[in-house]
């Protein structure tokens, strides 16, 4: 019972619930899931600055023991009887929406309510990125992604110390020299 519950708690402190985050390929980090209309595609994005209203950042929120992933209005969704994973408008009661996220070595899993996981699939060009589709979970390499936590500014202190961030020494001459008032300057 013990056990379990060790792994209840590390599990919620890895995923990050109900914050702003992007779901990238783990091999890759330059490659975003990403939300245009209803299409969900894995896409090449460089340079990685992002705004809350960013099509490639996801809130992941927990009901029910599962999950759902919303990109801005919308939600990733899973049709039954599709391979295709679609974005839409939550309702509520469709087990579509609800997915398991499984940590494994390099990454995490995302399973579709029909057990099937998400798999970065074909590529269509290079400015519509690959179809996500959900197939049989082997864990391969095109079914592993890393979920990131986004800060949109600066974080404090203490968050910083949380993340592993080090305070960067400043090489600059301006720092060590002493400040003058306005008085001064008149």
């Amino acid at each position: 019972m013990f056990f379990l519950l060790i792994n209840f708690i590390n599990f919620y402190c890895v995923v990050p619930v109900n914050k702003d985050v992007v779901i990238t390929a783990s091999n890759d980090k330059n490659y975003y899931i990403t939300v245009f209309d209803e299409n969900v595609r894995m896409l090449k994005i460089k340079g990685g600055v992002f705004n809350e209203n960013d099509p490639n950042v996801c809130k992941i929120i927990s009901k029910n023991k599962k999950f759902m992933f919303k990109f801005g209005m919308k939600y990733l969704y899973k049709p039954p009887k599709s391979t295709t994973l679609e974005a839409k408008d939550l309702e509520e009661d469709d087990v579509g929406f609800s997915f398991d996220i499984v940590e494994v070595e390099d990454g995490f899993l995302i399973k579709s309510s029909d057990g099937n996981c998400l798999t970065v699939s074909n590529l269509l060009s290079m400015t519509e990125g690959h179809i996500i589709d959900g197939t049989k979970c082997e864990e391969k390499l095109e079914q592993i992604f890393a979920i990131t936590l986004l800060c949109f500014s600066e974080p404090g202190f203490t968050l910083q110390e949380f993340l592993g961030i080090k305070k960067q020494k400043s090489t600059s001459d301006f720092d060590k020299t002493p400040r003058k008032s306005n008085h001064d300057l008149i």
